[in-house]
């Protein structure tokens, strides 16, 4: 079994096989793979809740909308919640290999998605086609690589425990789409503005406000493709000034219209 970058996806012919999906509904506060590591790959949605997954060198955080991945024979121990409302969430295990044969993405659970809720429909079809009577291996397959096509759309992942705490949180406030000033969200994390452009450009080399306009976007191209949301409900969704503006970065950043890439899509 190899190890193999999850960018990777993009240049290798990848198969994927044993496909089960599952809602999860977490009433226990906490669930050990580390006496039997994990025998499929999984990919992880949470809907509702916050979680930890605690490996013996990490911490990794997740709130609504994170998608995770977790490689085959990877050892954790998932703590669910800080209160007692329960976590819900969607799983669904497969096992994948290319012309190397069996591969896993990492060795260890992996953020690659932040603030994705828009994605969870895609995990509830997998599921419900998976409970269905008649499950058809093709069908769900077929699910499975356009939901890691819409994944891998998104360009710009964030790995909450390769980060300061600062820029961690700085991070979540740009992706919550009040238009917060690079000073407010600053003062927010309690360091310079300074500091914090500075540290985006040495963890991400991007600036803040570009980070926020190309995430923005980029779940703006996922909504016109996947949903049946209009221009405008997206503008507003998003955080963005008025369409004027939308259209404008939007063309800025791809060169297209939005209608324009939702045709040529």
């Amino acid at each position: 079994m190899t190890v193999k970058s999850f960018e990777s996806l993009k240049n290798n012919q990848v198969f994927f096989y044993d496909i089960s999906a599952f809602p999860q509904l977490w009433t226990d506060k906490k669930f050990s793979m580390n006496n039997i590591p994990r025998e499929q790959n999984g990919l992880f949605i949470c809907v509702e809740g916050e979680i930890e997954y605690k490996t013996d060198d990490c911490v990794l955080k997740v709130k609504s909308g994170d998608i995770i991945y977790l490689p085959k024979g990877s050892k954790y121990t998932v703590y669910f919640g800080t209160d007692a409302s329960p976590v819900t969430s969607y799983l669904i295990n497969f096992s994948m290999k290319d012309n190397d044969g069996e591969l896993i993405f990492y060795d260890k659970p992996q953020k690659l998605l932040s603030s994705a809720d828009y994605l969870t429909k895609s995990f509830k079809q997998i599921a419900f086609v998976f409970s269905s009577a008649n499950n058809c291996s093709f069908e769900i397959q077929s699910h499975l690589y356009r939901l890691f096509n819409k994944i891998l759309s998104q360009k710009y992942t964030i790995q909450n425990e390769t980060f300061p705490d600062a820029i961690t949180k700085a991070v979540a406030l740009l992706e919550d789409y009040r238009n917060l000033s690079i000073s407010e969200i600053a003062d927010k994390c309690a360091v310079s503005e300074t500091y914090l452009r500075k540290s985006f450009k040495k963890y991400l080399n991007i600036s803040p406000n570009e980070y926020r306009i190309k995430t923005r976007i980029e779940k703006a191209k996922n909504l016109l493709l996947n949903s049946e949301m209009s221009v405008k409900e997206i503008t507003y969704l998003l955080g963005f000034y008025d369409e004027a503006y939308f259209y404008k970065i939007f063309k800025a950043e791809t060169g297209l219209t939005p209608k324009q890439y939702k045709t040529e899509n």
